[in-house]
């Protein structure tokens, strides 16, 4: 009779170390999405006061056709935002909306005006609008919009 939570050698069932690598690696592999690229090439040259890896981040965006910008505070988000919207305004003739939180926005007008006098091209896309609803919250009525204009 063998002592008990002693281990028979005709009971080890358990996989060896690399079967379950290969296992695991095939699992990661059948859940990976494949992306694909659906914009287009920068028509202008991608602006020479962004980083080296801001351009190739705005370069990325533009090939990509849909792509987030999820970087750490401090990495130049908001230039390279701007010249992606500089990017597709030149491509497309149209317009580039970017949607920010209240309290970024003056931060983002301030950067949108300082490259706006840097980058000096006939592309003229940017219009900071302040003309915004606020969306207030209120434990007793819910959300509810109020408009600036009105002094709600």
């Amino acid at each position: 009779m063998s002592a008990p939570f002693q281990r028979h050698e005709s009971d080890d069932t358990t996989p060896a170390p690399s079967t379950l690598a290969q296992d695991y690696d095939a699992f990661v592999a059948a859940k990976r999405v494949a992306t694909v690229a659906r914009g287009f090439e920068p028509p202008l040259p991608v602006s020479s006061i962004l980083f080296p890896f801001q351009a190739d981040i705005v370069r990325w965006a533009c090939r990509l056709g849909c792509a987030a910008l999820f970087e750490s505070f401090g990495l130049g988000k908001s230039l390279q935002q701007l010249e992606l919207g500089r990017q597709v305004c030149a491509h497309t003739g149209g317009r580039f909306l970017i949607v920010c939180p209240l309290g970024v926005r003056q931060e983002f007008a301030r950067d949108a005006a300082l490259f706006r006098k840097l980058v000096d091209d006939e592309i003229d896309c940017f219009k900071i609008e302040h003309n915004f609803f606020i969306i207030q919250s209120s434990k007793k009525r819910g959300p509810r919009c109020a408009d600036p204009r009105e002094g709600n």
